[in-house]
């Protein structure tokens, strides 16, 4: 646990290259076909369409696609929730980094899936926003599996920020 922790100070001190203005914004028909192959997904599909959709055009950066994976975090299925996470992990936007919040504290069936809560976690962490930390430790003297408390650790560290240290 030891190594973990200084593994994960060392990525503190690591620059950060962020662009100022941002990505560009996807072309708008790009947004549309996304937003309607993940609209037939969830109003038709079950949960492999879903998925499928989700792993395709999830990574199409715009409020509208947004809205569709922050439904795929509500999903009964556990392996929606997990493709919407790792869709989210990437998602350049607060209100994606919001809903990662609302899902780690607040979902019970996520947070009782080891590896689904681990991901959601690391999906918090790879935002790397001082916000995410009172989310990552919530909970943290609770008896979790391995995995949940190495993804704390790892979300943690990849937080440049030195109450993340703390």
């Amino acid at each position: 646990m030891l190594q973990l922790l200084l593994l994960a100070s060392l990525w503190i001190g690591a620059p950060v290259a962020e662009d100022p203005e941002g990505p560009p914004p996807p072309a708008p028909e790009l947004v549309e076909a996304a937003e309607e192959a993940l609209e037939a997904a969830f109003d038709d599909g079950k949960a492999p369409e879903r998925i499928a959709a989700i792993e395709e055009h999830g990574g199409v950066h715009a409020p509208e696609v947004l809205r569709w994976l922050e439904k795929g975090l509500k999903d009964k299925e556990l392996t929606v929730k997990a493709a919407a996470v790792e869709a989210l992990r990437w998602f350049p936007d607060e209100k994606a980094l919001k809903a990662l919040h609302r899902v780690a504290l607040k979902d019970k069936a996520l947070r009782d899936d080891g590896a689904l809560f681990a991901a959601t976690l690391k999906a918090i962490g790879q935002h790397g926003d001082p916000a995410s930390i009172e989310v990552l430790l919530d909970g943290a003297l609770a008896s979790n599996p391995k995995e949940v408390g190495v993804a704390r650790i790892y979300a943690l560290g990849h937080i440049r920020d030195a109450a993340s240290v703390e």
